[in-house]
């Protein structure tokens, strides 16, 4: 009877962890590669991952800026930071050492 119970209880405890290393595989990479309608979608795409990365951190290239995770129409896999050219740039706000960051892209 111990010797069943045992080897239940095993088997839940596995199947816990391997679902819970599926789950964390997938949240890793489950952003993927991303389908845009157009190059306009997939370029408007980009600058607001930018601009929400500058405003937020200051910080130049956002994550995942270079990787190719956006499917164009034409079927081919092209990253943001080949779309579009953004820029951060940071303004001192008074006397505080606080600085603003404002995004352009082209």
């Amino acid at each position: 009877m111990r010797r069943g119970i045992s080897q239940t209880l095993w088997i839940i405890v596995a199947a816990i962890v391997i679902m819970v290393t599926a789950l964390v595989v997938l949240t890793i990479f489950g952003a993927g590669i991303t389908p845009v309608t157009n190059l306009t979608s997939a370029k408007s795409s980009c600058v607001a991952q930018f601009e929400i990365s500058c405003v937020a951190t200051g910080t130049n290239t956002p994550p995942g800026w270079t990787a190719s995770t956006l499917k164009l129409p034409d079927g081919s896999v092209t990253s943001c930071s080949k779309l579009t050219t953004c820029e951060c740039t940071s303004t001192p706000i008074g006397t505080s050492g606080i600085n603003k960051y404002t995004s352009s892209c082209t």
